[in-house]
């Protein structure tokens, strides 16, 4: 059984409409479509963003004002999005993964090749089409 199955489903964590999944995680309301497109609501918007061409340990670009984060395409790395509103909040907002108290047992999420975890100190990480966004100490990044 697919471990987003899992938490979608047999659990009830996240929340399905559709083909998306609607999920809380380390503060922040996020989804993952079908087709593997991830993507966080930043209440209240980040000033910066530091996105990287070329990979994670990759020289870094500040973008200026966040209100969201998506991977929508291979071909990018992850982004801000400024498509308006909350786009992964639901009304109401999205139900929370479990946190195990264990920062070597992160909660965590798997679907359509998408994969969000909150680990140590609360950090948050999303991957998908083999690029990444994480949330840490205030900080948001992306490759």
């Amino acid at each position: 059984m697919a471990a987003g199955f899992f938490f979608g489903i047999a659990c009830g964590v996240a929340k399905a409409d559709g083909d998306t999944q609607y999920f809380n995680i380390g503060g922040f309301n996020c989804s993952i479509t079908g087709a593997g497109v991830v993507g966080c609501d930043v209440n209240p918007a980040a000033s910066v963003m530091y996105v990287s061409l070329s990979g994670p340990q990759g020289q870094q670009f500040p973008v200026p004002y966040v209100p969201a984060v998506i991977i929508d395409n291979g071909s990018w790395p992850a982004h801000p999005e400024w498509s308006g509103g909350n786009a992964h909040t639901l009304p109401g907002g999205n139900p929370a993964l479990p946190f195990s108290g264990d920062n070597f047992t992160p909660a965590r999420i798997d679907y359509a090749g998408a994969t969000c975890t909150q680990g140590y100190r609360g950090a948050v990480q999303c991957t998908s089409m083999g690029h990444q966004f994480n949330f840490n100490s205030g900080q948001v990044s992306g490759s």
